[in-house]
């Protein structure tokens, strides 16, 4: 009679080891899904924030007159070497043309950079 139970119990968990192996495999599976999705719009969204933010600071930069918008978002919502280049830029007294072409060059390649990392993070999940 124990024997009984024992094998009934043993049978039991290897049957259910199955369910739950499918089931931590579908949650892994579904949070790897619910990465993507996130990046995606991530960088969906940072591509649409870099094109207005590019064309406004290449207007900007023509002017020499920066709005508090354009501003925060090179502060806050861009990665901080976007930030560097362009207050090395902003701390320059004498900005020649050439100053200016090269910093918006660099700005534009640094954030450009933050939107391929982003799809670089996404091509690993997939992989």
């Amino acid at each position: 009679m124990d024997n009984t139970i024992i094998a009934v119990i043993i049978g039991g968990l290897l049957t259910g080891s199955g369910s739950w192996t499918a089931m931590w495999l579908q949650h892994k599976k579904w949070k790897i899904e619910q990465k993507i999705r996130t990046l995606e719009n991530k960088r969906d969204r940072l591509e649409a924030l870099v094109n207005k933010t590019l064309e406004n600071l290449s207007n900007c930069m023509k002017e020499n007159a920066y709005s508090t918008e354009i501003l925060s978002d090179i502060d806050i919502l861009f990665p901080q070497d976007v930030s560097k280049i362009f207050n090395d830029f902003m701390s320059k007294k004498e900005k020649t043309e050439q100053d200016r072409k090269f910093a918006f060059y660099d700005i534009a390649r640094e954030m450009k950079k933050s939107i391929s990392d982003i799809e670089n993070e996404i091509e690993k999940l997939l992989k």
